[in-house]
């Protein structure tokens, strides 16, 4: 028996997702050179502007990139949480953690013009759970929404006086 035939159609769908997903984060997280190289010029005058129009002043680069980091690995959680729908959802959290600290020690070992820091791994983690905790909550409100009713062709069960 393939897996195309007993696995369901949406995870098929998740499963392609993820990898294709997993595919472009290689890609980011492997670049040689700092992804935000050629924009990081353009990133701190747009900061200054945001400055001069309210936002506070310790909202700087900084902050951004630890925040491009939980946004880029949100995705990962989610695509890990439903594509293991049966487990709960911190174990799809401990795969991005995974992934996170495997991506950080590979930049580690073969990108020196990459920078590797525990910081990367907590907001990527920090993206993971929330990716995963969002799809655990629906799955816990969908089944408490659901109450369960025995199938309509299975025989009403006798349970004897009350």
């Amino acid at each position: 028996m393939t897996s195309a035939t007993w696995l369901p159609r949406h995870r098929r769908v998740t499963g392609a997702i993820l990898a294709a997903y997993l595919v472009a984060l290689v890609f980011v997280l492997g670049w040689p050179t700092p992804v935000d190289a050629g924009v990081n010029d353009t990133l701190l005058r747009a900061l200054g502007w945001l400055h001069g129009h309210g936002l506070p002043a310790w909202v700087g680069y900084d902050q951004v990139e630890f925040a491009a980091n939980v946004v880029l690995f949100v995705p990962v959680g989610l695509l890990l949480a439903l594509e293991l729908y049966r487990r709960p959802w911190w174990v799809a959290a401990l795969g991005g953690f995974g992934l996170s600290v495997l991506a950080e020690l590979a930049q580690a070992l073969t990108r020196p013009d990459r920078f590797a820091t525990g910081r990367d791994v907590l907001a990527n983690t920090l993206g993971a759970v929330v990716g995963a905790a969002v799809i655990g909550a629906r799955s816990r409100s969908r089944s408490r929404a659901r109450p369960r009713r025995p199938a309509a062709d299975a025989p009403a069960r006798d349970y004897g006086p009350r």
